[in-house]
């Protein structure tokens, strides 16, 4: 019988469809992929200090109504006012009685952080999970939105399936996961950052009303995320017009020039709007943020650095936690545009090089975090990059996507291999113990007391000697998360029994652990702590 269906014009026609279809739904699951990664590690990871300092700060705003300089003002309202929403809303507040040992700190951020930790513990260790997960829930739209923008703007640039893979090399860094499922605001900060820098270049491309508007509204949100971005917007400014002109010949106008107050009306009017129309804790925090960096603030690099800032400390830790594949790529494309091959990524590299040279000038050297912008920026040619080396710009999508797949496979692999901890990642290069380059928030910020617990009633373990001498003072886990332990201070010589040490410990006093040598770790918990048995 002869069929009236023509399969000749339907088949070309899905096929047709699913081309244009693909590269969205390949970019919705490395989204969704990500976003269940980052979610897992909430129920397996306790809090950070800085996390419970970041809540304590949230609920005064809701609380009192107003953002006080006595909760670290160096760190806007806007992340820590919606992740101490939920437990705003569920009743929660802050104790106004401080702990009565709160006087033998000389910082006033560790008393910040025993309120913070007072909401998060007052209800038993099964609310103190549930609580942990609003608070960092709260911020996981932020992470999201850092990766839709690193996908369009990817996709304005070069195309659909360069931005795919853009958005596969960001969604896969560990340095980025780590943070995007904490409750901080370094990922409230690379979205809101993210946005602006894209918006300004669509402003400057086409300056009307409606794109001045966005782009101030945009700056105003990243100002009241994070304090850097009062000079990584500047920079990133500067650089878009500059290779604007030097590309294009294409100087500011007068159009711009008349469209730029708009912007400037709407970034006022929402700084001012979050913080409740109190500029006072907007201009200490400033103040204060200057005065750490004219003082000095740094903490290790290959050793103690006392305060002393180097300028090499960011491009070095950028090194050693990045991921060798996305390292490798961003060399290349930052190769090709150098030469001409790629044009249409010479905006975000000269972005993403005057945000690392204004860094290395700073005088704040702790953490990758504060340079964690870099990432989705360089992702952007990167992804590109990839898609071109490989010589399939042309070629049929699928084995695009299969490249890109077997491209992103090392940093796939790391990604499990450090599930549900991001935090200690470092790449090969930095060898069996990276305690030894950079330590705290960049190897261990005692993140890790869950997975401890975990290990010890596994192997059944009651008493154990406890190792954990950081840079201030040697302290014991919290009785909170395993109340059934028994721990003793660490003797600091061979001792019968088990004995969990810090790697970062052994980093920064490798004369008090040389009792260790002889000993072989039983197991290694997080890639942060070894777990000694002697009979």
């Amino acid at each position: 019988m002869r069929s009236f269906i023509r399969y000749d014009l339907i088949f070309p026609k899905i096929a047709r469809l699913a081309c244009i279809r693909t590269p969205y739904f390949m970019a919705f699951l490395i989204m969704a992929i990500s976003l269940v990664v980052v979610a897992m590690t909430t129920e397996k990871l306790t809090h950070t200090s800085d996390e419970a300092e970041h809540v304590a700060a949230g609920m005064q705003w809701w609380q009192e109504g107003h953002y006080d300089y006595n909760y670290d003002p160096k760190h806007p309202p806007l992340a820590r006012a919606l992740m101490a929403a939920p437990l705003y809303f569920m009743g929660l507040r802050n104790n106004d009685q401080r702990l009565e040992n709160i006087n033998v700190y000389t910082d006033d951020s560790i008393g910040n952080m025993r309120v913070g930790e007072e909401l998060l513990q007052s209800g038993g260790l099964h609310d103190y999970m549930i609580r942990l997960g609003l608070i960092r829930s709260m911020l996981l739209p932020f992470y999201m939105l850092s990766m839709w923008i690193v996908f369009i703007w990817a996709k304005e640039l070069y195309g659909e399936w360069p931005a795919v893979a853009s958005l596969g090399l960001y969604a896969t860094l560990p340095p980025i996961l780590s943070h995007a499922g904490l409750a901080m605001t370094d990922m409230t900060y690379i979205a809101t950052c993210m946005l602006a820098l894209y918006l300004c270049m669509r402003w400057l491309s086409d300056p009307t009303i409606s794109r001045s508007i966005m782009f101030g509204g945009a700056v105003a949100l990243a100002v009241v995320s994070k304090f850097s971005s009062l000079v990584h917007i500047p920079c990133g400014i500067a650089a878009l017009v500059a290779v604007n002109y030097y590309i294009e010949g294409r100087l500011i106008t007068m159009k711009h020039l008349k469209t730029l107050p708009y912007a400037l009306s709407v970034a006022m009017m929402l700084i001012l709007l979050v913080y409740r129309c109190d500029i006072y804790p907007l201009l200490s925090g400033i103040s204060a943020l200057v005065d750490m960096n004219n003082k000095g603030a740094a903490q290790w690099l290959f050793g103690p650095l006392h305060g002393q800032s180097v300028w090499y400390f960011f491009p070095v830790l950028f090194f050693f936690k990045t991921p060798v594949p996305f390292l490798a790529v961003s060399a290349i494309a930052a190769y090709c545009i150098l030469c001409g091959i790629d044009r249409k990524g010479s905006q975000v590299m000269a972005i993403s090089l005057s945000i690392m040279l204004v860094s290395m000038m700073s005088h704040i050297n702790i953490a990758i975090r504060h340079i964690l912008i870099l990432y989705p920026l360089l992702a952007i040619p990167a992804g590109n990059t990839l898609v071109w080396m490989m010589g399939t710009k042309n070629i049929r999508r699928p084995y695009v996507v299969g490249i890109c797949v077997l491209a992103l496979g090392w940093q796939c692999i790391d990604m499990v291999r450090y599930f549900p901890d991001y935090i200690p990642y470092f790449n090969v290069f930095a060898g069996d113990n990276p305690a030894k380059i950079a330590i705290v928030s960049n190897f261990d910020n005692d993140e890790n007391l869950l997975l401890l617990k975990k290990v010890l009633n596994r192997r059944r373990i009651n008493e154990a000697y406890v190792c954990f001498e950081g840079l201030h003072a040697n302290h014991m886990p919290p009785a909170f998360f395993m109340p059934n332990k028994n721990f003793s201070p660490c003797p600091y010589e061979v001792m019968p029994g088990w004995t969990v040490v810090k790697k970062q410990s052994k980093a920064i006093f490798p004369e008090k652990f040389t009792w260790l040598d002889k000993l072989t770790p039983v197991e290694t918990i997080d890639h942060t702590l070894e777990l000694y048995f002697v009979p």
